[in-house]
C-alpha cells in the first residue's frame, strides 16, 4: 500500500524521467537535424522548441518559388510585353527547377517543405492577376525588383549562416541565378518606366 508521501514521489519520478527522456530525445533529434534545441517550461514540464535559421530558409524559399512560378505563368498570359513575357517564362522554369533541388534536400533533413504560400503572397498574385497589358508589366516587374532584393539578401544570409551543409551549398549555387534575374528585373522594368 502506498502512502500518500511516497504517491508523492512516485510521481515526480515518473515526471523527471518522462522530461528527461523527452529532452534527451528531443535533443537527439535536433542535433541530428542541425537545429538547436532549447527547453521551454511549460504546464506539463520541459518542452524541446526547434528555433533554426534553416527552417526558415527553407519556407521562405519554397514560397517565393511558388509565387514567381505562378507569377511567371501569369506574366506569359497577361503581359503586354514580349520581353516581360519572356522574363515570366524564365521566372516559372528556373523557380520550378529551383524548388524541385530544394524539395529533395528537405526530404534528407527533418525540415518541413511548405505545401502552400502564405496569405500575403496570395494577396500579391491575386492583385496582379487582376491586371493586364502595361499596367501588368510595370506592376509585375516593379515586384520582382523589390522580391529579388528580399530573395538575394536571405540566400547571401543562407550561404553564410546553414546549419545544413546541403542547404548552404544550395543557397551559394542558386545566389548567381538570383542575382542575374535582379539585372534582368531592374533593366525590365527601367526601359518600361522611361
Amino acid at each position: 500500500m502506498t502512502t500518500p508521501i511516497s504517491r508523492v514521489v512516485l510521481y515526480f519520478v515518473v515526471v523527471a524521467a518522462v522530461t528527461a527522456f523527452g529532452l534527451g530525445s528531443a535533443g537527439a533529434r535536433a542535433r541530428e537535424c542541425g537545429c538547436t534545441v532549447e527547453p521551454d517550461m511549460t504546464a506539463f514540464g520541459f518542452v524541446a522548441n526547434y528555433r533554426t535559421c534553416d527552417g526558415y530558409f527553407v519556407r521562405k524559399a519554397e514560397e517565393a518559388n511558388m509565387l514567381d512560378i505562378a507569377l511567371g505563368e501569369k506574366a506569359r498570359e497577361l503581359a503586354a510585353s514580349t520581353d516581360v513575357q519572356h522574363f515570366g517564362q524564365m521566372m516559372a522554369t528556373d523557380h520550378m527547377n529551383a524548388g524541385n533541388r530544394l524539395l529533395a534536400i528537405s526530404r534528407k533533413t527533418c525540415i518541413e517543405y511548405p505545401r502552400d504560400m502564405d496569405m500575403g503572397e496570395h494577396e500579391t498574385l491575386r492583385d496582379l492577376s487582376a491586371m493586364k497589358g502595361e499596367d501588368f508589366d510595370r506592376a509585375y516587374m516593379k515586384h520582382m525588383v523589390e522580391d529579388y532584393r528580399d530573395e538575394v539578401r536571405l540566400y547571401e544570409q543562407m550561404a553564410n549562416d546553414s546549419v545544413d551543409p546541403d542547404l548552404g551549398s544550395y543557397a551559394r549555387q542558386t545566389l548567381p541565378t538570383l542575382c542575374a534575374h535582379l539585372r534582368m528585373a531592374r533593366e525590365i522594368y527601367s526601359r518600361l518606366e522611361s
